[in-house]
């Protein structure tokens, strides 16, 4: 069964076929056992945690908590009920309000449809959450069950168990952890839930992030919430009741919207109901998958020759911009051309095209570039051959403003033939040199064994400029503005999933990710991992809390996508802030891009990380360091980003720049940011807004237009869908393809 997000017009349950739905969820959960154990078993040979936890058939935890009387129990119950047939009441319910009825820290196991039959994960429930801090579940007990120092059945007080104590264990192995913590919360009353009891539940929310314990909300009490919901639980997901429920549910903890499930506990019924158990086995499921991955993870110089490449030639003609096999037909270009006042040989000055808003390439662009480049390599080969002199050989990137009349723009026959050679090229370093326009003035202590390379856009002086234009106030072009293939998504994943690093020293290569605080950095690596695991995860504990305005993540952390089965790993930092002594410092980014911050590394706002600090490596390995810089900015707010915050990443910028480390731009938020794609993703290429925004991003960060990337992350959804995968999936593709150049290139000059 596909459950569709609530954006659009049917709903989940709408599409129930009443028996057979409830026997694929049941089905559904039972196969977590065969998931688990043909994960373990894949990694038997790889990871002796992973042998360990085969041999002790660790069955994965999941911890209740939540206020008093919000349905704790009742949802232990109903789950029960759903694979029993039958109402069950295995826990214990107290039906009146007031004081928890939960006092022992007890486990309860699920039985399928035999009652013989045990499920592969067992639930915890909790003394309820209550105000002050001498009344219900105290929280560092809470945070003592994630960690499974206490014993089963231990009496739970307002005073916390401590070390000592017949109910702390102290020695907890991996069966007595909890791989998922579960927030019950009733809808009814989450608008007026104690401002003591979401203090708490937040204090439990940082533990468990920083324990790497996924986190879901369980919405209860959907038809009390909600007249339309109580006369027809099919409604549920066109319910603006129910979804503006669980959006406060969001706001108050920060857990994102497709971890937070409604559902309606079994109360006054007798007997059980299809469209109630499909609810909670969809929950369910989601849940037991989570918790699976947690446990998963928890497991395993001369002469110097000079050349022009003339740019922008499609900028600077109409008929070149239309078609660029017209280029030697172009007067427009050749006057460009014959304008040169470096004194360079016309047989040695070339037109071309840079990939900029592209992201695919394209044959006509990539032929005029290797004609430029077969020229460069040429020149002076029989003395010192093409490696030699490719190194040594000054490039002048100039395209002149130049006055020319606007006659005919098109010659009968074209001025040159183009033809490329079919020499295989060595691999060309080019790291850019600031050079004057006269040959004289150019001193040998700015040339290098480095190819140098000048670029003057038309219309700037300075290198860097970049013309700002002006809004069209229609939504959309008439025609997509980079070409994009909507029905690559297996050809992408196959490719990602086959990919070999060109260093096999290295297993997985990293990418580290960086931006302000609520960009959507943790939701981009989930999403990412939604993209191979085919459903909703939360490897990355996200936050989508904006009121606090604190970052989420506070220590240095790597993710490893489809369980390590794609060759990258996601390093996640702390969110920027635009204050000095706020959120992660820009030395901290370099330091971890450079290999110099072990994982674990907790944040100091105040001050970077010391080299005496026992989470600094002095001497990182290529294993240890990022490949390939990824800025999350959403696109909703980038006109709005503070100036000091882009002024930290400029610092990060320019600093790796200069060692050559690629960056790319993950734009997010793209619905938000235009309604033409909040309506329609496949608009996204068609929408003035958003090529708009990638503008802003390419103007304050400097990142080439070819480097950034437009993605919705997932956000409320339950299932994943293929429009928001393929743009994901492209701009892995590329992320992954420019850190393995760099790595080559790095692991050829170690």
């Amino acid at each position: 069964m596909i459950c569709k997000p609530f954006s659009t017009s049917s709903s989940l349950v709408q599409s129930i076929e009443s028996e057979s739905i409830t026997a694929e969820y049941k089905s559904l959960s039972i196969s977590v056992s065969e998931t688990r154990s043909v994960s373990l078993t894949k990694q038997k040979s790889e990871t002796p945690e992973a042998q360990t936890a085969a041999q002790t058939e660790t069955k994965p935890r999941i911890l209740l908590a939540g206020e008093v009387g919000a349905g704790k129990s009742s949802f232990i119950n109903s789950i029960n009920s759903a694979f029993q047939g039958r109402v069950t009441s295995d826990a214990l319910v107290d039906a009146t309000s007031g004081t928890t009825f939960t006092k022992t820290y007890r486990t309860y196991y699920i039985s399928g449809e035999k009652q013989t039959d045990i499920l592969p994960f067992v639930f915890n429930d909790f003394m309820g959450l209550e105000e002050g801090e001498s009344r219900g579940a105290h929280t560092k007990d809470v945070v003592k069950a994630l960690r499974g120092l206490l014993t089963e059945g231990c009496k739970l007080n307002p005073s916390p168990v401590c070390a000592g104590d017949t109910a702390y264990r102290s020695d907890p192995g991996p069966q007595d952890q909890t791989y998922c913590l579960v927030y019950i919360i009733a809808a009814e009353k989450v608008s007026f839930m104690n401002h003591d009891v979401i203090r708490k539940m937040k204090n439990i929310r940082e533990s468990a992030s920083e324990l790497d314990v996924p986190q879901v909300i369980i919405m209860t009490r959907v038809d009390e919430a909600c007249p339309l919901v109580n006369k027809t639980l099919r409604k549920i997901y066109t319910s603006k009741k129910i979804k503006e429920k669980m959006q406060e549910c969001s706001n108050v903890l920060g857990v994102p919207m497709n971890h937070i499930f409604p559902v309606k506990n079994y109360h006054e019924e007798m007997d059980t109901d299809n469209d109630t158990d499909v609810l909670i086995l969809r929950a369910l499921t989601q849940i037991v998958q989570a918790a699976n991955d947690k446990l998963v993870r928890s497991l395993r110089l001369g002469w110097i020759p000079q050349v022009i490449v003339l740019t922008k030639v499609d900028e600077a003609c109409p008929l070149v911009k239309e078609d660029l096999q017209k280029i030697y037909y172009s007067k427009k270009i050749k006057q460009k051309i014959c304008h040169d006042k470096l004194g360079v040989p016309m047989c040695n000055i070339f037109p071309v095209k840079n990939y900029h808003e592209e992201i695919d390439i394209d044959d006509n662009v990539d032929v005029l570039i290797l004609k430029a480049l077969d020229q460069i390599g040429t020149d002076g080969e029989d003395e010192e051959g093409f490696s030699a002199v490719i190194s040594r050989c000054t490039v002048w990137c100039s395209l002149q403003k130049v006055k020319v009349s606007e006659e005919s723009l098109q010659y009968k026959s074209p001025t040159h033939h183009c033809f490329v050679s079919s020499k295989t090229f060595n691999i060309l370093r080019v790291r850019s040199a600031s050079l004057t326009h006269k040959k004289s003035e150019t001193s040998d202590a700015q040339i290098t064994s480095w190819t140098i390379l000048r670029l003057i856009p038309e219309g700037n002086k300075e290198m860097g400029g970049s013309e700002s234009k002006p809004v069209e106030p229609a939504l959309e072009f008439d025609k997509p503005w980079r070409n994009f293939n909507w029905n690559q998504k297996s050809e992408l994943k196959k490719h990602l999933e086959e990919f070999s690093l060109s260093n096999p020293d290295v297993r997985h290569i990293k990418i580290l990710v960086a931006g302000p605080i609520g960009a959507g950095k943790s939701s981009f690596i989930n999403s990412v991992n939604n993209v191979f695991q085919g459903r909703i995860t939360a490897d990355a504990p996200a936050n989508s809390s904006s009121g606090d305005g604190r970052s989420f993540t506070t220590t240095l952390k790597g993710h490893h996508i489809s369980r390590g089965k794609i060759p990258l790993v996601f390093v996640d930092i702390m969110g920027l802030e635009p204050d000095t002594m706020a959120g992660s410092q820009p030395e901290d980014i370099i330091k971890a891009v450079y290999g110099h911050v072990k994982d674990g590394y907790k944040f100091d706002k105040s001050k970077p990380l010391s080299p005496k600090d026992q989470h600094y490596t002095s001497d990182p390995s290529l294993s240890d360091q990022a490949f390939c810089l990824v800025y999350v900015i959403p696109a909703n707010t980038v006109n709005m980003t503070d100036d000091k915050l882009i002024d930290k990443l400029k610092i990060v910028r320019h600093r790796i720049s200069e060692d050559g480390i690629p960056q790319v731009i993950v734009m997010t938020k793209v619905d938000e940011a235009c309604p033409l794609v909040h309506k329609d993703l496949k608009k996204i290429y068609y929408s003035k807004k958003i090529k708009e925004k990638m503008q802003v991003c390419h103007d304050k960060l400097g990142v080439p237009m070819c480097n950034i990337f437009p993605v919705k992350n997932y956000h409320e959804e339950i299932d994943i869908d293929d429009n928001v995968d393929v743009l994901i999936l492209k701009a892995l593709d590329q992320i992954i393809q420019i850190a393995d150049d760099r790595l080559f290139n790095s692991s050829d000059t170690v």
